[in-house]
């Protein structure tokens, strides 16, 4: 899993390091410059693209914590039964 946290976040920086090289500012401002610049075909079809993808990290975020709300549930419901101690089940880890 942090392999994977690893590659988008390295993912995110080539390409706020692409948006700086071209003269934009990073991140979704930096996309919103750039989309503004292509001609009216590409731009369509960009913004489309770029509202899709962000609608799917919205999705792909509310199901996560969804997950996690889940999952402490379950972990909570096994300690009530088990009679076992409220402990943390993953150890702490460096954003």
């Amino acid at each position: 899993m942090l392999g994977f946290l690893e590659s988008l976040n390295e993912s995110h920086n080539q390409r706020d390091g692409f948006l700086v090289s071209l003269g934009l500012q990073g991140g979704k401002e930096g996309l919103a410059q750039l989309t503004a610049l292509l001609p009216a075909d590409i731009n369509s079809l960009t913004t489309k693209l770029l509202h899709q993808l962000e609608l799917k990290t919205k999705t792909c975020k509310i199901m996560n914590e969804r997950s996690g709300q889940l999952l402490s549930s379950q972990r909570r419901l096994l300690q009530r039964l088990t009679g076992g101690e409220n402990k943390q089940a993953y150890p702490e880890m460096p954003l």
